[in-house]
């Protein structure tokens, strides 16, 4: 089965500055990144200006299934869970009538899709005529009947299904071509259900006065005023991303590095992953570990560990650490995992607890300091903390995080990654961490960053 995901952007016939359209379209792809990943979900992902071009490419290169979302629309769970906003979406288009969207029925006036989310099974699309997008012109637009419930206020039914003409009305909202055709059919057209809705969060771009101003560093969080961008950046925001703790790895804990022995390990707070650097690559008893990270309440955590953890059960230590503080934390972990899931994929690429508790102990009689340091903002910090020997630099997602790209946005991101590679070209550094495409390969030697991060 050929699936397209079809990212439609139109930005551009809107009055907003050039960082608000290069922030929304890097959150968006953001999140369609991570939709896709661990999922087994094959499927192309290609950028349209408008959902009929995007509708007649799906068409003409024959794909079976096309989902369309606009930019501004990001594919974020609320919470962990175990489903996958693609995949949900198109098994719902195989087991229906296959035509989904956000149905805006108003009483007495047409239906149309608002364009935040769409679905379209084209072998179904094929049958019924291949219509276009939206209606042009006046039509014999057909009744239909509407589902009793509403997902919210009178106009978002369930469902709506043709059942015989109606009268002459004109409408050229999105998505009202593909919905008389089916109505026509006598076809059900089905509003997105819930379970979908909350794994996946529109922002509303059109609602630009706020969020532009806001996006520019011109206003604070609290002066938005459109529900859904105040609900999003508020649980995002740069200074709210500072509370947080990774109590576990968002990214990978499967990884190669170079069989060199660290002598300096420079790294963020990044939950277990500077602990398994430190295992795969090797250290002495003469290492130092200097955690470097822009959350203080992060840095805490880790010397609090060092000094206080067994090693032996991280719930009860995150229980004994929260009762040592009187700051507000947010514990961050990986999605569709519990914490207990998470700690066990921990253990288990230790080999097993005995290896874990055994490094563990080596670990903590090491030299450790620890350094509130912006990596985006104080990049070359980095220097003064440079061993003089084997150094190891451990950034994680620090460029590519939902935090960074709404206060910093991709320009700035890339600049000062550039400037991290240039230093470990400058230096004895083994540099590991993601860009801002989300490549994560294993670490590679300094002569070889530039092709390493694409950035020549």
């Amino acid at each position: 089965m050929k699936v397209l995901l079809g990212v439609i952007n139109k930005l551009d016939k809107l009055n907003v500055t050039n960082t608000f359209k290069e922030k929304l379209i890097s959150l968006t792809d953001f999140w369609i990144f991570n939709a896709t990943q661990n999922s087994n979900l094959v499927l192309s992902i290609e950028y349209f200006t408008s959902e009929q071009e995007c509708l007649d490419y799906a068409n003409r290169e024959n794909f079976n299934i096309v989902i369309g979302s606009a930019v501004g629309h990001l594919l974020r769970p609320g919470n962990a869970q175990e489903k996958n906003v693609i995949l949900e979406t198109i098994k719902l288009c195989n087991k229906s009538d296959g035509l989904i969207g956000h149905i805006m029925a108003h009483p007495g006036r047409i239906p149309y899709f608002y364009d935040e989310f769409w679905a379209v099974n084209l072998n179904i699309y094929r049958d019924v005529g291949e219509p276009k997008w939206e209606l042009e012109d006046t039509v014999n637009f057909p009744s239909f009947d509407r589902h009793s419930e509403n997902f919210h206020s009178d106009y978002t039914p369930y469902s709506i299904k043709g059942l015989s003409p109606g009268s002459s009305m004109l409408q050229n909202r999105g998505g009202t071509g593909l919905i008389k055709a089916w109505l026509e059919e006598g076809k059900e057209i089905l509003n997105f259900p819930r379970y979908i809705r909350k794994l996946k969060h529109h922002l509303y771009p059109e609602h630009s006065k706020y969020l532009d101003k806001y996006l520019n560093n011109e206003c604070g969080v609290e002066e938005l005023q459109q529900e859904l961008q105040l609900e999003y950046f508020s649980s995002v925001d740069y200074e709210h991303a500072k509370k947080c703790i990774f109590l576990f790895n968002t990214d990978s804990i499967k990884f190669n590095t170079p069989n060199k022995p660290i002598d300096t390990l420079i790294s963020v707070c990044a939950a277990f992953r500077p602990y398994l650097i430190l295992h795969k690559s090797g250290f002495t008893q003469n290492t130092t570990v200097k955690f470097i990270d822009y959350s203080d309440i992060s840095l805490q955590f880790k010397k609090w560990l060092v000094n206080n953890w067994d090693g032996k059960d991280i719930l009860s230590a995150v229980s004994l650490f929260e009762k040592c503080t009187d700051t507000d934390i947010l514990w961050n972990k990986p999605f569709n995992l519990s914490f207990e899931q998470a700690y066990k994929q921990v253990i288990d690429e230790f080999g097993g607890i005995d290896s874990w508790l055994i490094f563990w102990k080596q670990y903590k009689e090491l030299k450790h300091e620890f350094h509130l340091v912006d990596l985006v903002e104080d990049t070359d910090k980095v220097i003064s903390l440079l061993g003089k020997k084997q150094n190891y630099l451990y950034i994680s997602n620090s460029f590519n995080t939902e935090a960074g790209i709404i206060k910093h946005g991709r320009t700035k991101l890339l600049g000062k990654l550039k400037r991290i590679v240039e230093i470990g070209l400058e230096s004895n550094i083994i540099l590991d961490g993601s860009d801002l495409n989300h490549c994560y390969p294993s670490p590679d030697y300094t002569q070889n960053l530039l092709k390493y991060y694409k950035l020549n």
